[in-house]
């Protein structure tokens, strides 16, 4: 009689295995044109007009690859509605500056969190929400401590060591370039991040991370210090950008692209 129950649970396992990975097989593949992959823009850092270079970014990204955006746009910098959407988003992009919600608002922000998707902060996402602050810390493995005098342009050079990453794909410059933004005190990161870009200012004494990555957990996290309105402009801070959508989804750009 055992054996024969055996048998049966056998059999029970190896139908629902089957029948599971006919199910997957139906659904289409994320990042391609029957699924475009769902990319959240929280937009709410007017000091470096996210209200300006996100949509432009946006129509960028959905126009060259297989990718829907929906783009939350904050109320002067006072709140940010529709957070709830970010459940059904693959890839969250984090553009605000000290969003003055209420903590207890932000649960849908929390549970995007909790649930480990990728994540791409810029610039002021490290002090996106006044209320969660230790976001930076907990999840881009920053340290952001204010930044260095305004009106200091700031140089950004690759990190020798990181320069095979897939993020900094053809990003290679045998030069530094500029940002006209200041530079922002970042050290130390947590020490699962991996620094890809530092950043060298006059007004600085020392340098600081300028982008880094971190996988932690199963969730992949991509952070830059650049953001401002001229960075986008950038074409090396362009493709890095579209770089940290592949590596941070899994998904290949050859996926990505659209013919």
């Amino acid at each position: 009689m055992m054996k024969k129950v055996l048998c049966y649970w056998k059999l029970f396992v190896v139908v629902g295995m089957l029948l599971s990975r006919t199910i997957e097989a139906d659904e289409p593949l994320v990042g391609t044109a029957e699924r475009p992959l769902r990319i959240a823009l929280l937009s709410g850092s007017g000091e470096y007009e996210s209200a300006v270079t996100l949509p432009v970014w946006k129509k960028k990204l959905e126009a060259e690859y297989h990718v829907s955006c929906d783009l939350l746009q904050a109320e002067q910098e006072i709140r940010i509605d529709g957070l709830e959407r970010l459940k059904d988003a693959d890839l969250a992009v984090l553009f605000t500056r000290r969003i003055k919600m209420p903590v207890e608002e932000l649960g849908p922000l929390k549970a995007y969190v909790a649930s480990k998707k990728p994540i791409i902060g810029l610039r002021t996402a490290s002090h996106g929400f006044q209320s969660y602050l230790e976001f930076d810390k907990e999840v881009l493995g920053g340290n952001y401590q204010n930044h260095y005098g305004k009106g200091e342009p700031t140089t950004i050079k690759l990190i020798p060591e990181a320069k095979e990453h897939p993020v900094l794909k053809g990003v290679i410059r045998e030069r530094p370039w500029k940002s006209e933004y200041s530079m922002y005190r970042t050290a130390p990161l947590a020490e699962d991040c991996v620094p890809l870009l530092m950043a060298s200012s006059p007004a600085a004494d020392r340098e600081h991370p300028a982008a880094w990555v971190r996988e932690s957990e199963g969730r992949r996290v991509l952070y830059a210090t650049l953001g401002g309105r001229t960075d986008f402009d950038s074409p090396e801070f362009q493709t890095l950008l579209i770089n940290g959508v592949s590596w941070s989804t899994r998904i290949p750009l050859e996926t990505l692209k659209k013919p």
